[in-house]
């Protein structure tokens, strides 16, 4: 992780950076690092952070040049994200029941091609294995919406989940 934050943080003062930006990386089969992505703004897994509004306005004051001090994460909760990808064609239905974790939902009638993104689900709680484990609850419930409705196929057969170390 030392590694990651050395490159990262030159990327940042080579390219200027300020505020909360992101850096996408892929971890190799031998455990290398690769960078494949440069985001030059706040992520989108922001919305994870418990105190996202107090990282917002420290984003907005850095970009316009000032230093930040953010307050300590008051938040007891942490929270994970998986974007789900068609791995078949499929139609949703009109009035299809998605699972409470699920968001970023197309509408009733949309076409999803396989490949594409189907919808993201979002899990809240005080640890990682719970993290962990209230997302894989939450896939298989939609996943077995998804069968009841279009038959197996649709969802992934197998997610792999786990923290960046193991």
């Amino acid at each position: 992780m030392a590694g990651l934050e050395k490159i990262s943080t030159a990327l940042m003062l080579e390219l200027g950076l300020k505020g909360i930006f992101g850096f996408d990386f892929i971890r190799m089969p031998d455990n290398q690092c690769v960078l494949i992505d440069i985001n030059p703004r706040f992520p989108a897994t922001l919305e994870l952070y418990p105190h996202r509004q107090a990282l917002f306005d420290g984003h907005f004051v850095a970009c316009l040049g000032s230093k930040v001090r953010l307050p300590a994460n008051p938040g007891t909760l942490i929270g994970g994200h998986i974007i789900l990808y068609a791995s078949a064609d499929w139609r949703v239905p009109q009035r299809f029941s998605w699972p409470s974790a699920v968001c970023d939902i197309p509408r009733g009638g949309s076409a999803i091609p396989s490949g594409a993104p189907l919808c993201s689900v979002k899990v809240y709680a005080r640890d990682e294995p719970a993290v962990i484990g209230g997302l894989q609850d939450a896939i298989g419930e939609l996943r077995a919406q998804v069968v009841s409705h279009a038959g197996a196929g649709v969802i992934p057969a197998e997610l792999n989940i786990h923290k960046i170390g193991e």
